[in-house]
């Protein structure tokens, strides 16, 4: 058997049989998790009093929306919430991937002004030279870099009480 090596032949010559030995390392995958912060009236509110949802979402020319319906839902614990973990396993999932996260509104609460902010969260998915797959994220608001998601609710105020008013006939 003759050895070649690009091409041109080796100056070594083999008897018998030749063994190739190829080494595959699989995908590393990659997971990111979506979580946010949240205030009551400036202060940590009560565990599981507001609902968060988590959904795909889509680029359309120069702007970010929703597309379908949630595919994740949280409440609070602590001022925080916390999505499951988006895992990407494979070398389809390079590219990006957009999402959006939103309050849920209930529409029975009428005494809370609620933070109807969309945030969209943007994940780059690459592999580096060790074949890891590699998560970036950045957060969206309003067009702007922000560094994390967080919702701010209030009470709203209550008007103050209407005082009857006497005409001159009722004095």
């Amino acid at each position: 058997v003759s050895v070649f090596i690009n091409g041109i032949q080796g100056a070594k010559e083999v008897d018998g049989d030749i063994v190739f030995q190829n080494r595959y390392k699989p995908i590393t995958p990659v997971g990111v998790v979506v979580d946010g912060k949240k205030t009551f009236d400036g202060k940590v509110p009560e565990d599981g009093a507001f609902t968060f949802e988590l959904y795909n979402a889509t680029v359309l020319g120069e702007e970010m929306v929703i597309s379908g319906d949630a595919i994740n839902t949280k409440t609070t614990t602590n001022g925080v919430f916390t999505f499951d973990r988006i895992g990407y396993s494979s070398l389809e999932n390079i590219g990006e991937h957009y999402y959006a996260v939103k309050e849920k509104i209930d529409d029975s609460a009428t005494q809370i002004i609620y933070d109807t902010s969309v945030y969209f969260v943007k994940v780059t998915v690459s592999e580096d030279n060790d074949r890891n797959l590699v998560a970036t994220t950045k957060i969206i608001k309003d067009g702007e870099t922000v560094e994390q998601i967080s919702f701010a609710n209030e009470t709203k105020p209550t008007p103050p009480p209407v005082t009857p008013r006497l005409t001159s006939s009722e004095y």
